[in-house]
């Protein structure tokens, strides 16, 4: 590519007679995990889906610019696809941070900011291998590799399928970082969007087998919870009056047995009357045997 390599994100082309077929496969990639992540996003409402919808967003804005201009050369002016790449990078790496709860920003923003103004600032960059340039690279390759080990390093009840992901975002940011030695090599700007669009598959399928498997984990813990719960409640032994059936707690206070179940359960009590109990405190409001004339009225 030499003097004509892109200065963006990770897989995109440079030059080509038909920029819109150049940039197809890293575009559908981007659009299919935007919808994805906007779904899920509207069905779970959970942050980091936000986030990754967010990113992938800005990563098929920044695709579609180059479409529009024909490709996005590193000696042109603009500074609009490297910030459109930092801002993309920003939100996949926060989106990983928030699956695994951990915070990236302050530190990420000291380093990507910099890189930035490096890449943007005059005078334009003329060669891939301009320090400025490998730097800017190398940073951004950072983030997604930065965003693959948080992944990776989720708490280990989420299985193997963290890896995936993780897997797939490390990859994406040694392919990123590489992009200034792989300048000028011929045939090589195909592969490179090939290589995305596989990364971005991979992206895609690992961070939905892992939020499935979070999601298992986590109602299966819910379950466990609630047995707990129930059997500390109702199983052992619990002292109860053989007279009037009050139950003594912990403390040695004792409680009728509604007001034990109230306040040691989720249960609401409404009252009724057993058939025995009615036999004997209502006898009068009984129908006798055989009777089909309603209640027998009283003395």
């Amino acid at each position: 590519m030499g003097p004509g390599a892109q200065g963006g994100g990770p897989g995109l082309t440079m030059a080509g007679d038909s920029p819109l077929f150049s940039f197809a496969p890293p575009l559908v990639g981007a659009l299919t995990l935007f919808v994805l992540f906007g779904y899920l996003y509207a069905v779970h409402r959970e942050r980091f889906l936000a986030l990754w919808a967010v990113a992938w967003w800005l990563w098929l804005v920044r695709l579609s610019y180059g479409t529009v201009v024909g490709g996005m050369q590193s000696a042109e002016p603009s500074a609009v696809p490297r910030v459109l790449a930092v801002a993309y990078t920003t939100f996949v790496l926060l989106g990983a941070a928030d699956f695994a709860g951990r915070r990236v920003l302050a530190p990420w923003v000291l380093v990507a900011v910099p890189a930035l103004l490096l890449r943007v600032l005059p005078p334009p960059i003329e060669d891939a291998l301009d320090p400025r340039f490998v730097i800017y690279a190398i940073v951004l390759g950072a983030g997604w590799v930065w965003a693959g080990l948080l992944f990776g390093r989720v708490d280990e009840r989420f299985g193997s399928e963290r890896w995936i992901p993780a897997t797939a975002l490390v990859l994406m940011g040694l392919h990123q970082a590489s992009l200034p030695l792989a300048a000028g090599r011929a045939g090589w700007e195909p592969w490179a969007l090939n290589i995305t669009l596989a990364l971005q598959i991979g992206i895609g399928v690992g961070v939905l087998a892992a939020f499935n498997r979070r999601q298992r984990v986590e109602l299966q813990e819910t379950h466990e919870e609630l047995e707990q719960a129930l059997t500390r409640v109702l199983g052992g032994f619990v002292p109860i009056c053989a007279e009037c059936k009050s139950i003594r707690d912990s403390d040695d206070t004792w409680w009728s047995l509604e007001r034990y179940l109230v306040d040691h359960t989720d249960m609401s009590l409404s009252h009724g009357i057993c058939p025995e109990c009615m036999a004997s405190l209502y006898p009068e409001y009984l129908e006798p045997p055989g009777s089909s004339s309603g209640p027998r009225a009283s003395g």
